[in-house]
């Protein structure tokens, strides 16, 4: 499993252009609020997809055992790409596994990688990258900052990630480089998916602020 904290560090990952790529995304499918909805997304596009279940040559386990809970292949065509989705996995692992697969394409992944000779490190790559652009686009630290989401159960839940990945979260938010990153200006891309993301936030709060009152009136 790869760690946010790892990939955050690593010198052939451009973290910015990845958080940007994935507030871009979050804009341009007008999301205003968590959680995201991968699925929903996905069935708005023009492609072709399958489930596990529905495959008649080979058994979902197969599939599980050599592609995980989901994979993707470009094709010709109006579909452009055809994806492969485990429908016998948890809510929140499904939800990650279709914005691994958006990442991938948002990102040129899903293409670029079957006309690639190095493919094994172009692979990993890839991976990291979307990895990267999911969890910005799943959870994305602007909103988060605004919330102050923090713990892993409020990821988990509220931003439909995986545990593993909430995990990941949690401690990113709670690093050094993330409480710098928060207290520097925020550039055009991340304003715009406060102003998108503003009516949540604004309930969200108060939300909140009526549960923390009740508590102890």
């Amino acid at each position: 499993m790869l760690d946010v904290l790892n990939i955050t560090s690593d010198k052939y990952i451009n973290v910015n252009y990845i958080r940007d790529e994935a507030y871009h995304f979050l804009l341009k499918e007008n999301v205003n609020s968590l959680p995201v909805n991968a699925a929903g997304i996905m069935r708005n596009r023009p492609y072709a997809y399958l489930y596990y279940s529905d495959f008649k040559n080979t058994p979902a386990d197969e599939l599980y055992k050599n592609y995980g809970n989901a994979f993707i292949s470009p094709r010709p065509g109006p579909d452009q790409y055809f994806l492969g989705i485990n429908d016998n996995c948890d809510p929140f692992e499904y939800n990650w596994a279709i914005m691994k697969m958006l990442a991938y394409i948002e990102l040129g992944h899903a293409t670029a990688l079957h006309g690639d000779f190095l493919w094994r490190f172009s692979w990993n790559f890839a991976e990291m990258e979307s990895d990267l652009f999911s969890l910005f686009a799943l959870c994305p630290d602007i909103v988060a900052q605004k919330i102050q989401l923090l713990g892993v159960e409020d990821i988990h839940i509220l931003c439909k990630l995986p545990y593993n990945q909430a995990n990941q979260k949690s401690k990113y938010f709670r690093g050094f480089n993330y409480k710098i990153d928060s207290i520097l200006p925020k550039n055009p891309i991340e304003q715009k998916v406060v102003f998108n993301f503003r009516n949540f936030i604004k309930e969200y709060n108060n939300k909140y602020k009526y549960e923390f009152a009740s508590e102890f009136a």
